[in-house]
C-alpha cells in the first residue's frame, strides 16, 4: 500500500483558531488583542505565518487580509521585505564570492 503525506494545509485542523471565526481575526478591532492571545498560543503559528506569506507573495500590506500566524497585514509585510532584502543580500555576496576567484 502506498503510503501518502499529508496535504500542506494539514496544519489548519491543529490550529487555536479553527471554527472561531471572528470580526477579530479580519479588521483591526477591540477583540484584536484577544485573536493575537489566540495564535502565540497556537501550536502551528508558525506553519500558518508561512503560509500566509507564501499565498501573499509581493503584495502590498493593503492587499493582505487579517490576523494571520500572529502578524498583521503590515507585520507580514515587513516581514516579508526583510527576507526579500536578506535574499538579495545574500544573492550578491554569492555573486562576490565567485568572482573573487
Amino acid at each position: 500500500m502506498m503510503k501518502t503525506s499529508a496535504p500542506p494545509w494539514g496544519w489548519r485542523d491543529q490550529a487555536e483558531c479553527l471554527g472561531t471565526f471572528t470580526d477579530s481575526w479580519a479588521v483591526p478591532s477591540e477583540d484584536q488583542g484577544a485573536a493575537l492571545s489566540m495564535c502565540l498560543a497556537c501550536p502551528v503559528a508558525s506553519e500558518c505565518l508561512e503560509s500566509a506569506l507564501m499565498e501573499e507573495g509581493s503584495m502590498q500590506a493593503a492587499g493582505r487580509f487579517g490576523l494571520r500566524g500572529g502578524m498583521t497585514p503590515v507585520q507580514r509585510y515587513a516581514l516579508y521585505q526583510a527576507r526579500a532584502r536578506a535574499a538579495r543580500r545574500l544573492a550578491q555576496g554569492a555573486l562576490d564570492l565567485g568572482g573573487a576567484a
